[in-house]
């Protein structure tokens, strides 16, 4: 059985914030992308110094983001097998993943599509006859994605698949049944340094699957170097949690991380920009290196975060309240309302930074709008996976 004086019981309010930070980053983040990225999107001038910064900021967070967030949810996985049996577990995911997943590849998808990026001109007769109709027909697999179409609600996708697969591996771990991982929290979390060694499996993956499966394609059928590095975040999530070790072990190392990480990040980015031969996927030296600095690399930022966050985020407020209600329904709402809101804002022939600057603010104001929307019915509620109004939780999704 689990020892009681083993596994973090307090409320961890730094989870919360960090869950909201990243959440609410996700609109300046994917306003760069598509400005900086996506084809036709906005006619800025490319190769300014202010479109260099933001593409730059997009490649800075673009493997940090998503891994933290999962690792959140880890955390959030083992505070709800604390109070829940597998089954009640495996039901509530369905009900918080599956459902507003559907809602948004039915409802929401075709949207994001009619304004995504494109050559087709449609008329809204056409994409209420012709365009959600062949949707909702390719929903489970398009040419044109590679896969379902779920967009952004990968993450959701992916979620849902790890909380039921690594369940037996949960309720072993959580049974204090794994004398392996007690093995390894006690190695990693007691010598000074030891802890960075977990950037060793997240390099791994980096060097041995991203040649054969490239990260970022977020579809699942051909995903399998990024599915499972975001995977390793939702255990090592789990592990962590389990033990209050590892929060005082990352408090130890959270100046010298946030030192390493922003050093890291500058190799990182040298070689993406400078050196295109270490940062393409192969079996070859050079992308070996760079996998070593990639993957060292975001442990040294989750740390660094984790750490920051316990020091200085451990209290709530109701900002944090209202907007850990709304996390969720903000992330599904977040990328259709940017692709809407570009569409009329990248014709205005603003410069880089007002063009970026006016779209977030548009996306942001008009995101919450859309969640308190679906925040007021019973039914919308439970198609966005919006829970009850009660106490604040550090439960993800």
């Amino acid at each position: 059985m689990e020892n009681p004086t083993a596994a973090i019981t307090g409320r961890m309010y730094e989870l919360d914030w960090l869950r909201v930070i990243v959440t609410i980053n996700l609109i300046p983040f994917h306003a760069a992308w598509m400005i900086t990225c996506v084809g036709g999107f906005s006619s800025v001038e490319r190769g300014t110094a202010a479109w260099k910064i933001l593409h730059c900021y997009v490649q800075f967070v673009s493997s940090l983001h998503m891994f933290l967030l999962f690792l959140v949810a880890g955390t959030s996985t083992f505070m709800a097998l604390r109070k829940r049996l597998p089954s009640q577990y495996i039901t509530e995911r369905i009900k918080r993943l599956l459902i507003p997943l559907f809602t948004f590849m039915i409802f929401l998808f075709p949207l994001l599509g009619y304004f995504w990026p494109n050559e087709i001109d449609l008329s809204v007769i056409d994409f209420l006859t012709q365009f959600w109709p062949w949707c909702l027909m390719t929903t489970f697999y398009s040419e044109v994605t590679g896969g379902p179409n779920w967009a952004h609600m990968w993450f959701v996708a992916y979620l849902f698949i790890y909380s039921i697969i690594l369940l037996p591996v949960f309720i072993h771990i959580r049974a204090g049944k794994s004398h392996l991982i007690e093995s390894i929290t006690q190695f990693l979390t007691n010598r000074w340094g030891a802890i960075f060694l977990m950037g060793i499996p997240v390099s791994l993956i980096f060097a041995i699957l991203s040649p054969i499966w490239p990260f970022f394609r977020n579809n699942l059928y051909s995903d399998w170097g990024y599915f499972t590095y975001n995977m390793a975040a939702f255990l090592f999530g789990f592990i962590i949690a389990r033990d209050p070790r590892w929060t005082r072990a990352f408090d130890r190392h959270t100046a010298v991380s946030l030192f390493l990480g922003i050093a890291f990040s500058a190799i990182k980015l040298f070689m993406q920009y400078r050196l295109l031969s270490f940062s393409t996927p192969a079996y070859n030296l050079s992308y070996i290196l760079y996998s070593l600095v990639a993957g060292f690399n975001t442990w040294f930022w989750v740390v660094a975060f984790l750490g920051i966050a316990r020091g200085s985020l451990s209290f709530t407020n109701r900002f944090l309240r209202y907007f850990s209600r709304i996390s969720y329904p903000f992330y599904i709402f977040h990328l259709v309302v940017i692709s809407v809101a570009g569409y009329y804002i990248t014709r205005m022939g603003r410069g880089v930074i007002a063009e970026f600057v006016i779209i977030c603010a548009a996306s942001f104001v008009i995101s919450v709008i859309c969640c308190e929307l679906v925040k007021s019915t019973r039914v919308t509620r439970f198609m966005f996976g919006i829970k009850k109004k009660r106490p604040i939780s550090s439960s993800v999704k």
